[in-house]
């Protein structure tokens, strides 16, 4: 037995050389991906960079800043130590310019600027994929937040009551 034991760990050691060893200080990441995309229709441009998604929690903080994308794809960075109701606002960070986002509307088919859209979700520390849609808008008002993003004083949203309208 002791031949095999030796030959088990000569062939990890030729099968470990010529690469470098992991580096054990290395620290696990501190941030949780939260991306997504904005549909009203598909969105067709960003403004020239004016589309923007914010990250809220219920007390109305801001937690993360993104520029959306071209397509509406966005991400953002959330600290994994936060875990609760996160809030994503998206909207044109400059509204009193003509870059204005657009999207197809769907029954017309023309350009249209793109309306401030919300959605709400319960962040647990993971990476997350959620979109920004008129639907997920109306259940974020129906958890608790109120159509301009911030959450009601009297019942603020919870976990449940996200989760539910979201379901």
């Amino acid at each position: 037995w002791g031949l095999g034991a030796a030959g088990v760990a000569t062939t990890v050691v030729a099968a470990n050389s010529g690469r470098t060893p992991p580096n054990i200080d290395e620290k696990p990441p501190t941030t949780a991906k939260v991306s997504g995309k904005i549909f009203a229709g598909p969105v067709v441009n960003n403004g020239k960079g004016d589309l923007t998604v914010e990250a809220y929690d219920t007390t109305g903080k801001l937690l993360k800043t993104a520029q959306a994308n071209d397509d509406g794809s966005f991400t953002l960075n959330l600290d994994k130590s936060y875990k609760g109701v996160v809030l994503l606002k998206a909207f044109d960070k400059n509204a009193n310019n003509e870059n204005n986002p657009q999207h197809i509307d769907e029954s017309s088919k023309a350009k249209k600027n793109l309306p401030t859209l919300t959605a709400s979700f319960y962040f647990k520390g993971q990476d997350v994929v959620f979109n920004i849609t008129p639907l997920t808008m109306a259940a974020a008002i129906k958890a608790g937040f109120q159509a301009d993003g911030k959450a009601d004083t009297q019942a603020p949203p919870t976990q449940t009551s996200v989760e539910a309208a979201n379901a």
